[in-house]
């Protein structure tokens, strides 16, 4: 059990300790749907060492032990593009609240969906492609569905090499549980209609049969489409407060942006013509079929994670092979190909 209590929030400077980790509050990082995360420091590492810990109030304590179950099954993830869970613990605050807390190792880059806003290198925008595809087909492969994939829970390893890593996965049914609402696939009041009343933004990456209050693995293939849409043509909707949310959009009556999972739940699979009308992707190399078959209205008929991660093998050495060709032909021409190479790779082309 932790040793300390709190009431909903947690104060910087507060000590805490999660499952024998003794911690202190740095800052607050920020507020979702579910929870508080707070930047940790280790107390006992002579060098300076920082967790992430995320604090989820929880509504129903008869939920406790089921979250807390499900955490401790996905600390045996274990994958480069996947954040690490370090530990899980419970606690009660002097209130009586009962609170979920969940450590897992800090990415100081901040989230995807920020870092959007600011343009990326071909190579940068392939790799990001490569790494969410095969941290997907991972944890698919562990039978893990993701349930919340989306920009805001991809994170930046750090600000230098910035590797994506994919957080919070598996945890949203247990995560509805907590705050009392039943997650149940015949629930009136699933994960879309939680998102759309917590006030946190649209569910904008949504599949359209989650609108319905059905989720399978091929609701995350959606959602990873609607993730490479945003990395490749950067389209974005603004929220109440004027924030940039990136995704894969339909637009309706007075210029209005919605999902496009969220279109097709209502317009079914006619919005996706709404959708490709003012797609900017060209078929040049790929990428725009790929995304197409994974936002696919028909669940069965998205390819599998693996599947998009081998098509996305082939279509980056393709771009690669293109690449080294035209500065072959520019160091043939007594030009600076390498030069000129780069500087379009600065760009980001390849949409």
């Amino acid at each position: 059990m932790a040793a300390v209590n709190v009431a909903t929030s947690l104060p910087v400077g507060q000590a805490i300790v999660v499952e024998g980790a003794e911690l202190e509050i740095h800052s607050k990082l920020g507020c979702g749907a579910f929870g508080v995360v707070y930047k940790a420091r280790d107390l006992l590492s002579r060098f300076p060492v920082f967790y992430a810990l995320k604090d989820v109030v929880c509504l129903n304590p008869s939920s406790l032990g089921k979250a807390i179950s499900e955490v401790e099954t996905l600390r045996r993830v274990d994958h480069d593009f996947i954040v690490k869970i370090i530990a899980a613990d419970q606690f009660e605050d002097w209130r009586g609240g009962c609170h979920v807390l969940i450590l897992t190792e800090y990415c100081s880059g901040g989230n995807l969906n920020d870092r959007l806003s600011q343009p990326s290198s071909e190579e940068t925008t392939l790799k990001w492609l490569s790494q969410m595809a095969s941290a997907l087909s991972y944890l698919h492969s562990c039978h893990i569905v993701h349930r919340d994939l989306k920009p805001d829970n991809v994170l930046l390893s750090d600000s230098t090499t910035e590797d994506l890593k994919l957080g919070d996965f598996g945890l949203a049914r247990e995560f509805l549980a907590l705050k009392g609402v039943d997650s149940s696939q015949c629930s009136p009041r699933g994960l879309a209609e939680y998102y759309m009343s917590s006030g946190t933004g649209p569910a904008h990456w949504m599949a359209p049969e989650v609108f319905r209050c059905h989720y399978t693995e091929k609701a995350d293939i959606f959602s990873l489409g609607v993730l490479f849409n945003a990395i490749l043509v950067r389209d974005f909707a603004f929220s109440t407060n004027d924030k940039r949310w990136y995704g894969a959009f339909v637009k309706v009556s007075g210029g209005v942006k919605i999902g496009l999972g969220y279109a097709m739940s209502i317009l079914g699979p006619s919005a996706m013509g709404e959708f490709t009308h003012d797609h900017t992707l060209t078929e040049e190399n790929g990428f725009r079929s790929l995304i197409l078959d994974a936002l696919n209205y028909v669940p069965h008929a998205r390819p599998r994670a693996d599947e998009i991660y081998y098509r996305l093998e082939e279509i980056s050495t393709n771009i690669r092979l293109q690449w080294s060709d035209e500065e072959n032909v520019h160091a043939r021409r007594g030009k600076r190909g390498k030069s000129h190479r780069s500087k379009m790779r600065d760009q980001c082309c390849i949409a």
